[in-house]
C-alpha cells in the first residue's frame, strides 16, 4: 500500500512539474519575441561596404558619398546643396564585422526554434556587399553559415524533443523558379507558389531535402544549392549572382512529455 500511494504521489508530483515547465517554456518564448517585437517585426539595416582595391586606387572614385550621424542616422552627399537623410533601425560602418552583424540578428534564431517565422533578407545593387554580408568567406563567415551553427547550437541543448529540420533552395532568374536542389539528371518540375490552410506559403513540386542532422550536413546542401546559381562576370564583380535566392529552413519541434 505504502508503495502504490508513493507511486500515486510522484505520478502527481509528476503531473505538476510538466504543468510548471510547459508555464515556464511559454513565459520564456513570449519574452524572448517580446522583445523582438519591441525591436520591430520588420528592421531595416544600412551596411557600407569598403571602398574595393579598384576604387581605392583612383582618387577620384575613392570619395566618400555619405556622413554617418549617429548609430541609426545616415547622410547621403553631406555637403552637397540637397543632402538626404535616412534613418535606420542600425546603420553598420565601413569597420563593422560580421560578428557585429550576426549579434542584431542572432535571437532570431531562437524566434525560429520557438515556432516564428522569420525572414532575413539582403538588397542593394550589384557590387554593394549583398553576398559577402549573407554568405561571407570561409575565414569570415556571414549571417547563412553563422545561422546554422547557432541553429544547431540551440537544438543540442533541447533533450526532451523530437527535431526534424528540413530545407529547400531555389532562385528567381528571370522571373521563374529554378530548383537549386535537384539531383544530377533528375527531371525538373513546374514550381508554383501557394498557400498553405495554415496560411504559409509554399512552393508546390520543390525539392525538399528531409533529416538534416549536422552543421556540416545543412552547410553542405547550402553550398551545393549556391553553385546551381546564374553568375557571370561584369565590371564591378567578378562573378555576380544573376537571381534571387531564398534558402528555408524548416523547424519542426515536438516535446516528449507535453506533445
Amino acid at each position: 500500500m505504502n508503495t502504490k500511494k508513493a507511486l500515486k504521489e510522484q505520478g502527481m508530483e509528476f503531473d505538476i512539474m510538466k504543468e510548471k515547465y510547459k508555464e515556464e517554456q511559454k513565459k520564456r518564448k513570449k519574452l524572448n519575441n517580446e522583445l523582438e517585437d519591441m525591436k520591430g517585426k520588420i528592421r531595416v539595416y544600412c551596411r557600407i561596404r569598403p571602398f574595393s582595391k579598384t576604387e581605392a586606387s583612383d582618387p577620384e572614385r575613392a570619395v566618400k558619398c555619405y556622413e554617418i550621424i549617429d548609430e541609426m542616422t545616415l547622410t547621403i552627399d553631406p555637403k552637397s546643396k540637397m543632402p538626404l537623410t535616412f534613418a535606420f533601425d542600425a546603420v553598420f560602418g565601413e569597420e563593422t564585422t560580421q560578428e557585429d552583424v550576426f549579434e542584431d540578428t542572432e535571437r532570431l534564431v531562437q524566434s525560429a526554434v520557438d515556432g516564428y517565422n522569420v525572414c532575413i533578407f539582403a538588397y542593394g545593387q550589384t557590387g554593394s556587399g549583398k553576398t559577402f554580408t549573407i554568405n561571407g568567406t570561409d575565414e569570415n563567415p556571414g549571417l547563412v553559415p553563422r545561422s546554422i551553427v547557432r541553429l544547431f547550437e540551440i537544438l543540442s541543448t533541447m533533450v526532451n524533443f523530437e527535431i526534424e529540420i528540413s530545407v529547400y533552395m531555389v532562385e528567381i532568374y528571370l522571373s521563374e523558379l529554378k530548383d537549386l536542389l535537384l539531383k544530377p539528371g533528375q527531371q525538373a518540375k513546374d514550381l508554383e507558389i501557394k498557400e498553405d490552410k495554415n496560411g504559409r506559403v509554399t512552393i508546390k513540386n520543390v525539392t525538399i531535402e528531409p533529416n538534416i542532422k549536422s552543421v556540416e550536413h545543412l552547410e553542405t546542401i547550402y553550398n551545393n544549392g549556391l553553385k546551381q546559381r546564374k553568375v557571370r562576370s561584369h565590371s564591378m564583380n567578378e562573378a555576380s549572382s544573376r537571381s534571387h535566392l531564398i534558402f528555408a529552413v524548416e523547424i519542426k519541434c515536438k516535446n516528449y512529455h507535453t506533445d
